[in-house]
């Protein structure tokens, strides 16, 4: 007996390679395949009669089949052609490669067709139209249609036929949000909601039915994110007092002036320090804003109170910037840095064996140890840790942050049981430089507390960006050679690595411009400098010998994927080129435009659409073209893409809507309903159900 935990193979027309196809999206069972939501919808709910057929326009016909056959084409193709008619007359539909439907699609049958109708020679005709026969309850037209994303060799048109196998056991879903709750707040049960979101008889019925869902998501989110947020106050670290005298001085020492926003976010991130409990603050600035200058005063005042700060981030590369900018950020004052990564060890003394600087972290001698978040793992001990700084804290994952978080309390843990005096939890400041929408900070970050500088210090100039056409790489040769004559260097990004393989770095798909041909190319067009190549498949140490050796200058042009989106700083870079520019999202422009004009010289970043980039990905590179600020990029960024693509964020469980998770509205009244709802019931012990949808969050929320 089928049941809504049964696999989706218990469906009909559901063999081995259809489930392989929806593995792929996460579907396993009848509760997964109605939980993923359509992400859009066509109206096909008007017909038209055969007369008013209007060429290039997208339209629905309800027809009776008179003839239908299908032959072999000049091409090869197989054709099927049928005549169609209406009480106003007679059309021609076509289709090519589906030569079953001679067989299904028999005279005599009343269907509906709905497609794109296009005049030639014969007169009009519907060309590849969607179909299904007249029935009680129409799937797949003759109604609004639900559009879900797939995956290759999978269609939305399968998706529906096995949602509406499945819709009957909509009702059997267990609902997490309590009737009460739903009645205050005017939300569907959920059982109907999922039954009106894949096939809704109206537009309001959508809406209605998309708003449940999305509320469900983000009031699980803003439940989650006060129970964390109440842990920590619950957990004890090490309150770090405030040395406002020799702040002023370390402040003073420095050669330039901090902005305002600096001040502000130092000042709210030494009153955290100053608390019993953990601080878990996020630091969000757009490059160059200066990020690292706030964290160096957070480790100055942890150091002065005798405890040590973990610098960690995602690569050595970025590692090795980080030591070298604390180290002289941090000259003069007594507060010893060093650097510890697989390949080195290093203090500002000199370099020295692994062994010998893990001696010295464990001992105390070390006040700031920058390294990746291996630091947290295997043979380091930093037993007075009461800092951890992550940067680029969005390239770790979600999963991989919360790993970062639990192995910190596993070595609080493990010194309870050793010592008798408490070892407190450090507290944790995360920073990024990708900007992030005042909405997706309230809902994905919203357990973090959050600081934004949102001033850039004076003197930086702005990178100048311009829009190319694709056919114009010669006069980017020239851009690449002349930096090169005038001692700079140049980045060129690809959407992928190799052309024969859609898999890639981030942004590519099949046919896109490819960095292994692109770096063979201009090695051929550009046999004068060293031109080198940089992807995700090569091993770690030649990835770090590559960025290496560009960084000091021994590299003028490197040919590269979306590794170098982030962090990596490397001055004397003048000139970026960012092919088939249209595969990424504004947001991770802005970021790859940020790897160059570090230095004192201009700076030139290069859009270079591909040769299929259609006009609303132009549209989209006119906009990052013509804003230099981050956060209207990114704001821009959610809106034509997503929360899941820009930041990795996707959740299993019950989808919700994109324009609805960026609903300030929205996320507001849940945050508030979420307050309220744990003041009456603050471990959820009444709601066993909402308990158990929390957990599909993938947070450990700590209920009990």
């Amino acid at each position: 007996m089928l049941t809504i935990s049964s696999p989706i193979s218990a469906l009909n027309r559901v063999g081995r390679a259809t489930e392989s196809k929806f593995k792929k999206l996460g579907i396993l069972t009848i509760e997964d395949l109605l939980s993923y939501i359509p992400f859009r919808y066509d109206d096909l709910s008007k017909t038209v009669s055969v007369s008013q057929l209007v060429p290039g326009t997208t339209q629905t016909v309800r027809v009776l089949v008179e003839q239908i056959a299908s032959r072999r084409g000049r091409s090869g193709k197989i054709i099927t052609e049928a005549i169609v008619a209406d009480e106003s007359g007679k059309i021609k539909a076509v289709w090519f490669n589906q030569p079953y439907l001679s067989n299904v699609l028999r005279p005599g049958f009343e269907v509906y067709l709905s497609g794109k109708a296009e005049r030639n020679v014969w007169g009009i005709s519907l060309v590849s139209p969607s179909w299904e026969p007249v029935r009680e309850a129409q799937v797949h037209t003759g109604r609004i249609v639900p559009i879900y994303s797939t995956t290759a060799d999978l269609t939305s048109r399968q998706i529906r036929f096995l949602v509406g196998q499945a819709l009957p056991f909509a009702s059997k879903m267990a609902d997490p949000l309590p009737e009460d709750l739903r009645r205050a707040h005017g939300l569907l049960p959920l059982g109907r909601a999922i039954a009106s979101v894949h096939f809704p008889d109206s537009w309001k019925e959508a809406r209605a039915a998309r708003r449940r869902i999305s509320w469900e998501r983000l009031f699980l989110i803003a439940l989650r994110n006060r129970r964390a947020k109440e842990r920590q106050k619950s957990l004890g670290a090490p309150a770090i007092p405030f040395d406002e005298p020799g702040t002023r001085e370390f402040v003073a020492r420095l050669s330039f002036r901090l902005t305002d926003a600096q001040r502000r976010v130092a000042w709210r991130i030494i009153r955290d320090l100053g608390k019993p409990h953990p601080m878990n603050r996020l630091l969000n600035g757009d490059v160059g804003s200066g990020k690292t200058l706030v964290a160096a005063i957070a480790a100055w005042n942890v150091a002065r109170a005798g405890k040590q700060t973990a610098f960690m981030v995602p690569t050595e590369i970025l590692a090795r910037q980080h030591f070298r900018t604390l180290s002289r950020l941090l000259s003069g004052t007594g507060v010893r840095p060093a650097l510890l990564v697989r390949s080195a060890a290093e203090t500002v003394e000199g370099p020295l064996s692994a062994g010998t600087l893990r001696e010295r972290i464990s001992g105390g001698e070390v006040d700031v140890v920058v390294g990746t978040h291996a630091l947290l793992e295997g043979k380091v001990s930093i037993p007075k840790l009461a800092l951890a700084v992550i940067d680029e804290q969005h390239r770790f994952g979600v999963e991989q942050r919360r790993r970062l978080r639990e192995k910190m309390e596993e070595k609080r843990r493990k010194g309870e049981g050793k010592q008798k005096e408490k070892r407190m939890l450090p507290h944790l400041l995360s920073m990024t430089a990708t900007p992030i929408p005042r909405t997706m900070a309230m809902t994905i970050y919203g357990d973090l507390d959050l600081s934004v500088l949102d001033e850039m210090p004076p003197g930086r100039t702005p990178v100048e960006t311009r829009l190319l056409s694709s056919g114009r790489m010669a006069e980017v040769e020239e851009i690449i050679r002349q930096a090169a004559r005038e001692g700079h260097q140049s980045f060129v990004i690809c959407p992928q690595i190799d052309a024969s393989d859609p898999a890639n770095d981030g942004a590519g798909r099949a046919g896109a411009r490819a960095a292994v041909a692109e770096h063979r190319r201009l090695c051929q067009a550009l046999p004068d400098l060293s031109v080198s190549l940089l992807h995700g498949r090569l091993p770690a140490a030649e990835r770090e010998r590559t960025m290496a050796a560009f960084a000091a200058g021994e590299i003028q042009a490197l040919v590269s994927t979306s590794v170098v989106e982030v962090g990596v700083d490397i001055p004397n870079a003048t000139v970026m080129v960012i092919e088939e520019a249209e595969r990424f999202g504004l947001a991770q422009l802005h970021q790859f435009r940020g790897r160059v004009g570090r230095g004192e010289n201009a700076s030139l970043c290069l859009l270079v659409p591909g040769a299929e980039c259609g006009q609303e990905g132009m549209e989209r590179l006119r906009i990052a073209a013509g804003t230099q600020d981050g956060f209207a990029l990114a704001e821009k960024d959610l809106e034509l893409r997503g929360p899941g693509r820009i930041f990795g964020t996707e959740q299993s469980g019950r989808q919700a809507d994109a324009a609805l998770l960026s609903d300030p509205a929205l996320i507001i009244e849940t945050q508030e309903a979420a307050g309220a709802f744990l003041a009456g019931d603050p471990g959820l012990a009444g709601h066993p159900a909402l308990r158990a949808e929390l957990k599909t969050l993938g947070e450990d929320v700590h209920l009990e």
